[in-house]
Order: C-alpha cells, then structure tokens, then sequence
C-alpha cells in the first residue's frame, strides 16, 4: 500500500479547492474518488466530522447537504471543472477504507480487517492456518513503516508492512 498520492492534474486542483471550504464548514477531507469517461465525470467526496470522535463520526445526511452546498457554489464559480460533473458528499462509513497513514493513525483502538498481498504464515510462525490473506483484529500501533495489529481470538500482535497490504478497512462488531 502506497500512501505518497500522486495529486496531479484536476485532482490536484480539486483537493485544492475544496478541502479549505470543508474545513470552513466544520468537516474533515478524509478522501475522495475522480472519475471521468466520455459519458460524465463524478467527484466523490468523503467527509469526517471534526467534533465527533465516534467510532463512526456520525455524518448525516444535512452535513452532506450543508458540504454539498458550498461546493456547488465553488463548481459553478470555476471555469476548469467539466460541465457534465456529479458531485457526490458522503460519509466514509462504518467500514471506512483506510488508505492514507491519517486513516490509519485515527483508526488506532479499532476494530480493522486486513487483506494481505502475502500469506500470514510469512510475518506470524507457527500460524494455525494456511494461505491466510485476511485478518481482522485490532489496530494498536501505527508509524510510517509499519502496523501492529492484535489478532482477533489470539494474543498475537502482528507487526505488518504497508508493502504487505492489499487493502484494509474498519469492521465494526454489528
């Protein structure tokens, strides 16, 4: 997993413009998504609410409404962002996709699931199962290099390179 984003180009721009008026309104970036074909382009962005350090910092739907609003007036007021654009303003949700080092420091004490781009016998000897790629448990320390993570039902703590994952995401108990 690399964390170094290449914002180049419109995306660049995007987060440019947009990450001071969201913070303006009281929210946190925590990530966004630029798609573009011939047919339309859709910008999704996520926001986190500032005051709210629940598991889920509680988004609701008048936050999105409220973001959505002032960067509407943004879109309309700049010339550069395609006419045929839809925005969409979203929570990043209860099973959160962790994909920047902030994400994964303001995940410490959660409940994280793993998917490896390596077999955890690799990292954990004597694991009891083979050719497992995904994990779940809970992250507990987080530095530029690596991850430790308590492995759910066991008392080992596995020290993970980013190198070493795929993809993670929260998993809350439901």
């Amino acid at each position: 997993m690399e964390f170094e984003q290449k914002n180049t180009g419109l995306i660049k721009q995007f987060r440019e413009g947009i990450e001071p008026l969201i913070l303006q309104a009281g929210y946190d970036l925590y990530d966004m998504d630029y798609f573009s074909n011939s047919h339309e382009s859709k910008l999704r962005v996520f926001i986190k609410n500032k005051k709210n350090e629940t598991e889920t910092n509680l988004i609701e739907i008048d936050d999105c409404v409220k973001v959505d609003n002032e960067l509407t007036t943004f879109f309309e007021q700049s010339d550069w962002i395609p006419e045929n654009i839809n925005l969409e303003v979203s929570s990043p949700g209860i099973f959160a996709n962790l994909n920047q080092l902030k994400h994964f420091e303001w995940a410490i004490g959660k409940r994280v699931k793993f998917n490896l781009n390596i077999d955890i016998n690799e990292v954990v000897a004597n694991f009891s199962k083979k050719n497992l790629k995904d994990v779940i448990g809970e992250l507990v320390n987080v530095n530029k290099e690596n991850i430790e993570v308590l492995l759910e039902s066991t008392d080992t703590v596995l020290a993970l390179k980013f190198e070493s994952i795929k993809k993670a995401n929260l998993e809350p108990n439901i």
